[in-house]
């Protein structure tokens, strides 16, 4: 099992957003740690991210820390000029969401997790199964909201 990490994942985990899933997004991060499933998220999102922490005023050494702590966490998943191209062809609203789908493509990621469904809906031709941190943990690993996490 492969898992692509959204960036909104990634930062509801960080920033602990309660307009997001960050329950979810700590119990899949430390699942998939513990069970050394592979998880990637792009380059883009480790900009994103940081540029988030230092948005909200975490710097130099601290910034320097929590990314290492990331990348120590995640792989970054490869991309190229093909993939990219590759995204701009397809129907998203979103053009960070194309890049984010077809990265996840050329990694071989079994599931790309993302809080953002409605933008990935119709592209799910694929073998890749596009789910949301909540449906993932209850749908796939069969655990229950209340219970296990």
């Amino acid at each position: 099992m492969r898992l692509f990490i959204d960036t909104n994942v990634v930062l509801d985990h960080a920033f602990s957003r309660t307009t997001g899933q960050p329950y979810e997004a700590k119990y899949i991060l430390s699942w998939a740690d513990q069970q050394r499933v592979p998880m990637f998220v792009s380059i883009g999102s480790i900009y994103t991210f940081a540029y988030m922490m230092h948005k909200n005023g975490i710097r130099s050494s601290e910034l320097t820390k929590r990314l290492l702590s990331y990348l120590h966490i995640f792989q970054v998943a490869e991309h190229d000029l093909g993939s990219l191209r590759s995204a701009l062809v397809r129907n998203f609203r979103d053009v960070e969401d194309a890049f984010q789908y077809q990265c996840a493509l050329k990694n071989n990621c079994d599931y790309l997790i993302t809080n953002n469904l409605r933008d990935y809906r119709a592209q799910n031709e694929e073998n890749m199964i596009i789910m949301s941190p909540l449906h993932f943990i209850t749908d796939k690993l069969k655990k229950q909201k209340g219970i296990d996490f």
